[in-house]
């Protein structure tokens, strides 16, 4: 059986990687060096289809950069290097099985990346870590994916320096898709020397970085620099379903041989999984080098690639498929059997009620003529000959031919019903008529319905109609109906209005727009051809308002004026003062006068806080800063009104206090002077401390530095004695003031 995916894939960043290195030769050709030239290969495997980063030293993207430590000394790194721009390729997800069509939207790149450097020959081993955060969201047997980053290292023994021996390097990468329930194995060993001994097994895969982009050179960034040394911790499996023994799932089978490499299996679950391996090089029994890997495969639910597909319609209860063509005996089949590149040939058979009767195509999409009504037997066969194949058998059923013809009787500018008759040759089992414009539709099952619209427009009547096997036919007629609506009287709201304002106008009862144009005349010249409409006046006075309804063939038209003629008046006018208006402190208590009008209503508010209702008003203010005091008077005939906000500014309290005595013996108790309180809102703040003599000993123009006791020179403390203090600043309103006193220095 073959087989192709199903269930859609998907990834977005970072697939595996693994690192390794040659030994090519000593430092400068010269082995008194005592140091080797290695070449060191870091290949990378990303999903191109996801919306992750791109390779590390792309544009755009992070320095691949990774971190060389010595074993012994893991704290400190030897150096880091950067690799340069990598060479990409895409990765064949193609498992090697003919048949098998792996999902367009599963894509694998692998950047290569190499880079020459030098170490020296040591008796300790190296370490080369590379760090990347993320991997794919789409996971599913690792806790939170998305956040979780890799490491991908290296390891030069000092064996294998002194041996100048290379890391083993994987031979294969393994396949990106797998089949739910299939067994499947592939080969993952590395390159060997004779003699050496290699020992394979599953390993956890690493972790390294984090999602921080913030800080994306962090221990916890996207992209650490430097790349943190071993330890390295290991992802945490979704349990209790995956483990580190399951990483498939606790139903699926994974096991790998020790000796050869080889993978095998049967996957239960589909998804995304994330797998590690791990493998030892052993050489008299001396390990030299470890090699760990990690990569993810994608297990999904498989079909045959090659699959019959046609327009086929299954029988209720029975296996039967059929393909029926009402009336006509000349069929064209549309062949939609995939997949079109490993189809070769096409088989059609058709036999009728007697064995001479039989027609045959090798064509995709075979025309064949039955030159009568009947049922008759199919089957096609792809690539009958070939490997991957499939066929299916099927009727072919003609029914005898039906027609939907109809007749419409009405008027279009009539409130009237409309009569439908239905004028087919044959008599149909069934029928259905739907007679609708936008935003109305009705239905009917009679033969000949009377239907009557429910709005105007320009309706669709369309008639279905079934007869023998199901055979159906339809056919449609449009029919234009606009009658003129039955309007009583024209409302607006209100009557009285201010100057201004957007008044709204419809009609009552109210009427749809559909097939009826609509003209306003507001009595200033303005028209208007939208229902409701509305309208704003620019002059104060008496409007006479009328409407014209026209239908959508512009014949019948119909003119209605407003009641009452629409009264215009002035709007009130917001303006208030307030005294006193200067040097305004907390809680002092300021007088409010509207000079907006007497006939009006009054709102005042301190923000959003409704503080009085009257024309003058006395208010406490509550705060210091910039009070915000609003004023919204009401015309109470029109319902007209008008705001006002001024903003009152209470100046705040400036507090500072200033000790009279210290002793700067270190005790962590008073050893220092300095002013406090609200220093914080001061500027070009200065304080100066003299002896009694007058000479300086300290100056500060940061408030948060005072006088520790020392001289100004910084050789001796100053003696215990009285000083004077100077202090000056520019307060909150931009006045300078000035302070001075005396302070008593004690030790």
């Amino acid at each position: 059986m073959f087989y192709i995916f199903t269930t859609p894939l998907f990834a977005e960043h970072i697939i595996g990687g693994v690192m390794s290195y040659k030994i090519l030769r000593y430092t400068n050709n010269d082995p008194l060096s005592n140091s080797w030239r290695y070449k060191f290969t870091l290949k990378i495997y990303r999903d191109c289809k996801g919306s992750g980063a791109n390779f590390d030293s792309s544009p755009g993207t992070f320095a691949a950069n990774a971190t060389i430590y010595r074993l012994d000394q893991r704290n400190i790194p030897v150096k880091t290097i950067i690799f340069p721009l990598p060479s990409v390729v895409k990765i064949n997800p193609n498992p090697g099985n003919d048949c098998l069509k792996v999902p367009p939207n599963v894509c694998v790149e692998e950047g290569i990346y190499e880079l020459e450097t030098d170490l020296p020959i040591i008796d300790a081993a190296y370490v080369i870590s590379y760090q990347r955060c993320c991997r794919n969201i789409s996971i599913s047997n690792i806790v939170n994916p998305a956040l979780t980053g890799a490491t991908f290292s290296v390891e030069i023994s000092s064996a294998a320096q002194k041996a100048k021996l290379d890391s083993p390097e994987f031979l294969n990468f393994p396949p990106v898709v797998l089949c739910a329930g299939q067994s499947f194995d592939f080969d993952q060993s590395v390159t060997s020397i004779s003699g050496d001994s290699l020992v394979y097994s599953l390993a956890n895969p690493t972790t390294g970085g984090g999602p921080d982009n913030t800080n994306a050179k962090s221990a916890n960034g996207v992209a650490p620099d430097p790349d943190l040394p071993p330890p390295y911790n290991e992802v945490q499996y979704a349990g209790p379903t995956f483990t580190s023994a399951k990483p498939l799932g606790l139903n699926s089978i994974l096991t790998i041989q020790p000796k050869t490499g080889l993978i095998q299996g049967k996957p239960a679950l589909t998804g995304q999984f994330v797998l590690g391996i791990e493998v030892k090089r052993y050489r008299n029994g001396i390990l030299y080098h470890t090699l760990r890997r990690d990569f993810q495969i994608n297990v999904g639910n498989c079909d045959a690639k090659v699959k019959v597909n046609l327009p086929l319609t299954n029988v209720s209860g029975t296996s039967e498929s059929i393909f029926q063509n009402c009336g006509e005996t000349k069929v064209t089949f549309k062949n939609d059997s995939q997949d079109t590149s490993a189809i070769t040939s096409y088989n059609w058979t058709f036999t009728g009620a007697t064995p001479t009767q039989v027609f045959t195509s090798n064509q995709r999409n075979a025309t064949i003529d039955f030159l009568a009504p009947g049922t008759y037997n199919g089957k096609l066969v792809l690539n009958p000959t070939g490997t991957c194949k499939d066929s299916l058998s099927f009727k072919v059923v003609i029914p005898q031919k039906i027609a939907a013809v109809f007749e419409i009787k009405g008027d279009s500018c009539k409130t009237n019903p409309i009569l439908l008759s239905y004028k087919g040759l044959s008599t149909p089992k069934t029928l259905r008529w739907q007679f609708e414009t936008v935003g109305s539709s009705l239905v009917s099952t009679d033969l000949n319905p009377t239907f009557t619209p429910t709005k105007s427009g320009n309706y669709k009547i369309q008639l279905l109609v079934n007869g023998e096997g199901n055979c159906r036919d339809s056919s449609v007629q449009s029919f234009p109906y606009f009658p003129i609506p039955d309007i009583s009287k024209i409302e607006n709201t209100p009557l009285n209005a201010c100057l201004g304002n957007e008044i709204k106008y419809s009609t009552n009862p109210f009427i749809p727009l559909d097939g009826v144009n609509v003209k306003w005349d507001f009595g200033d010249g303005k028209t208007s051809n939208t229902l409701p409409a509305t309208h704003s006046y620019t002059k104060e006075g008496l409007y006479k308002v009328s409407i014209t309804l026209t239908t959508g063939n512009g014949v019948c038209t119909k003119k209605i004026d407003l009641t009452n003629q629409l009264n215009i008046r002035v709007g009130p006018k917001a303006s208030f003062t307030y005294t006193p208006k200067e040097d305004l402190s907390l809680k002092q208590l300021v007088t409010f006068t509207s000079n907006s009008g007497n006939q009006l209503k009054h709102l005042w508010k301190n923000g959003e806080k409704r503080i009085d209702s009257t024309l003058n008003f006395a208010y406490a203010l509550p705060d210091t800063g910039f009070i915000p005091i609003s004023l919204q008077v009401t015309d109470i005939l029109t319902g007209c009104s008008d705001l006002i906000s001024q903003e009152i500014y209470v100046k705040p309290q400036v507090r500072i206090y200033i000790p009279n005595a210290f002793s700067p013996n270190f005790d962590g108790i008073n050893d220092e002077f300095n002013a406090s309180g609200d220093l914080e809102i001061l500027k070009d703040y200065k304080m100066q401390l003299f002896s009694r003599w007058g000479n300086p000993v300290f100056i500060s123009t940061d408030p948060n530095i005072g006088w520790d006791g020392s001289l100004t020179n910084a050789i001796k403390a100053a003696p215990a004695d009285t000083y004077i203090y100077v202090i000056s600043y520019t307060d909150n309103k931009g006045e300078k003031q000035y302070f001075s006193g005396t302070v008593l220095l004690m030790r």
